[in-house]
């Protein structure tokens, strides 16, 4: 059995008198750390369990005598899952007379968590570029949804992510983020409150470089779970050159010791921003 964030298995071990271990990681997990090789898969989960054994005051063998599985196992449930990700299942037995040693290789199970629910909505996205700041307007076609919505430059995002799918990679990523929030214990709601919005609501994007282009994007939030629930609406915009400020600066130094001094930085408009430093010679 499947759904987005839990996964129901079944299993029907051949050696059903020796105990065994059943776990899930997501496929880019095991591929990026290399564990498709059984033993540092191995390894890695005995690190893991012997962490968390001790984190619970309990030996090492106590949890794996807690933890496994002996025989035919019905309804194992594995919950806390991100929707819509590639996940590897997969089961070693263990000799628990010898202290927990694995004593088999890995029997791996590849499967996918199911698309969290969706909802009718669509998004429009308005800008207006003035020098290297941007402002944006998102207005949604129900005004009682909520959405998500951030911005990336698109050279830093084939940087961090290589020639990946932009629509896929940013669902994924928010959908990642908000299982990673409800294992610490976060409610949906509370995520919500925090990075949801909703009804037309206008952005002002003063940090920008210049000259650079940027992908916005927006989806509606399901007010249950959080996980994104529609088709994403992007948008990239490419900034000016920075407008001339004609503020002008003046500093001050004071107060020269050995290795201390008072400087001060004074700004024809008071409500601008500047950058500052101080260099060696």
């Amino acid at each position: 059995q499947n759904n987005p964030t839990e996964v129901v298995v079944n299993i029907d071990p051949a050696d059903v008198a020796t105990p065994y271990i059943c776990q899930i990681q997501t496929k880019a997990f095991i591929d990026a750390f290399g564990f498709n090789d059984d033993a540092a898969l191995i390894s890695n989960d005995m690190s893991t369990f012997e962490y968390e054994a001790q984190s619970q005051g309990q030996t090492i063998l106590n949890y794996l005598q807690n933890i496994s599985h002996t025989g035919k196992a019905f309804d194992v449930k594995l919950s806390k899952l991100t929707p819509d990700t590639e996940y590897i299942v997969y089961c070693y037995h263990i000799d628990l007379s010898n202290g927990g040693v694995a004593s088999s290789s890995v029997y791996r199970q590849a499967l996918r968590t199911a698309k969290p629910e969706t909802i009718d909505a669509s998004f429009e996205m308005t800008f207006s570029i003035n020098g290297a700041q941007i402002e944006q307007t998102i207005t949604p076609s129900d005004e009682n949804i909520y959405y998500y919505f951030d911005y990336m430059s698109v050279d830093d995002f084939y940087s961090y992510y290589g020639t990946v799918d932009m629509a896929t990679k940013f669902v994924s990523k928010w959908n990642e983020n908000v299982a990673i929030k409800n294992n610490q214990g976060y409610y949906a709601s509370q995520i919500i409150e925090q990075y949801g919005k909703q009804g037309t609501q206008t952005f002002t994007y003063s940090e920008l470089k210049a000259e650079t282009e940027y992908v916005f994007y927006v989806f509606a939030i399901n007010a249950d779970t959080a996980f994104a629930a529609s088709d994403i609406t992007m948008e990239r915009v490419t900034t000016q050159s920075a407008a001339e400020s004609g503020m002008t600066i003046t500093i001050e130094v004071k107060n020269i010791f050995m290795t201390t001094a008072d400087i001060y930085w004074t700004a024809s408009d008071p409500n601008g921003k500047f950058a500052r430093s101080v260099l060696s010679k």
